[in-house]
């Protein structure tokens, strides 16, 4: 078996999962848990090796061990928290394996929450947090129906419990998946929504809803305003002394530099990103800016080092069933290629993540791999087939409200059309 106490994500995990567990459970229930930890391994080790038809090379995977735990802790506490700490405990749960990119393990504690509680009315807010949870996971897996049912059922559920806080955390995430599909003016309207509910009362989420402001100033190219929407939010974050909001905050900052055109400023902040993610290791965020150092070293002209980077947010987004980030790795990697000579190879990654953005629907995602598939082209002297997915790609950006890239796009169609 694999030692999983020497694995430092776990030996976090464990921390955070057993600070939460004081805060919920009684000395006793915490003895208990920690002993299942240690023996029930032991025992059942101890009984494969009594065998007679025993497998000398049986491996237990350090996963299945991080998730039987997690699972005896569920079913002791179940028998001794009342109804509602259990389901509140269950829902934190959920949010630290989120955190962790132990994705399927979350979403099966947030389903299991929402089952245990079907029809029940006393428990609207503990209910209303599994959907909004659970959707958060599926906008990062691009199930935009999916996503979009949850936050419709969990806005209800909260407006029973009247929690305003809910109905905010509903809205600001109805702007991240409209962000993420690329419809910024719907976006803009959910995150507004959410600033005016949090707004006095919840910093944190204010600050986080003024980076959400950032990220739609940026993608709109408004990247000064982006700035000042982030410069707003940084010192929320360092008085809470959230790590993973600041993980979150430097690699929307190094986007805001990397669309400026400020490439060393943007592996800086990465840097600092990726700094703050590890401690936490909060895997999307790490991967993100993994992916945005990759971007950043390729538009200096350092394509190994890209390569390597491209590698390991490859890694983390395969993992997590991160789909659209998969597709932007593509993108680069299809940029790289046309800049190194290997144009049919650039031509396979650049159609494979137009695919991927067509199948979840990311009109921004489209434009961009479109834009530089037809860049591509026009390399090749193919004028007609630049022309065409120019074209596209310019109808995707004006759907998106994308002026700047609209801009460089219109600059190479009429490049393409002398």
């Amino acid at each position: 078996m694999q030692n999983y106490n020497n694995n430092p994500k776990h030996i976090k995990f464990d921390e955070e999962l057993n600070d939460l567990l004081t805060r919920y459970c009684s000395e006793s229930l915490v003895r208990k848990i920690q002993s299942d930890k240690k023996e029930i391994p032991l025992i059942e080790k101890r009984m494969h090796k009594s065998s007679k038809d025993r497998d000398e090379h049986i491996n237990v995977s350090a996963d299945l061990v991080y998730g039987f735990h997690l699972d005896t802790i569920i079913a002791r506490c179940e028998e001794e928290l009342s109804p509602p700490e259990y389901y509140e405990l269950l829902n934190e749960i959920g949010d630290i394996c989120k955190r962790f990119g132990q994705f399927e393990k979350s979403r099966e504690i947030y389903h299991r929450v929402i089952l245990s509680l079907n029809g029940d009315i006393r428990y609207s807010k503990q209910k209303g947090i599994a959907f909004l949870r659970r959707s958060e996971i599926f906008i990062r897996q691009a199930e935009w129906d999916s996503a979009l049912a949850d936050l419709k059922i969990g806005k209800q559920h909260f407006l029973d419990a009247r929690y305003n806080d809910g109905i905010g955390h509903v809205e600001n995430s109805l702007g991240i998946l409209y962000a993420e599909k690329g419809e910024l003016k719907k976006s803009i309207h959910h995150w507004k929504n959410a600033h005016a509910i949090f707004e006095d009362e919840n910093d944190e989420m204010t600050a986080a809803v003024l980076m959400s402001l950032g990220i739609a100033n940026n993608i709109a190219g408004e990247w000064d305003e982006a700035l000042s929407y982030y410069q707003r939010a940084l010192p929320k974050f360092e008085q809470i002394g959230s790590m993973s909001r600041l993980a979150e905050l430097h690699h929307n900052i190094g986007m805001t530099f990397l669309s400026k055109g400020n490439i060393d400023s943007a592996i800086n902040q990465f840097d600092e990103s990726i700094s703050y993610s590890s401690q936490q290791f909060y895997q999307s965020v790490m991967g993100l800016s993994y992916l945005g150092k990759a971007d950043a070293y390729a538009r200096k002209g350092d394509y190994s080092t890209s390569m390597l980077f491209i590698q390991n947010a490859l890694d983390i987004f395969r993992k997590l069933n991160d789909h659209l980030s998969i597709a932007d790795t593509y993108k680069i990697k299809g940029i790289i290629h046309r800049e190194t000579g290997n144009t049919e190879i650039a031509e396979v990654y650049l159609k494979t993540s137009i695919r991927l953005n067509e199948l979840y629907q990311c009109a921004l995602g489209l434009g961009e791999s479109q834009y530089e598939l037809g860049i591509l082209y026009n390399q090749c002297s193919e004028k007609q087939k630049a022309v065409s997915v120019f074209q596209n790609s310019l109808q995707n950006f004006q759907r998106v409200g994308a002026y700047k890239n609209e801009q460089s796009v219109k600059e190479s169609l009429a490049s393409a059309l002398e």
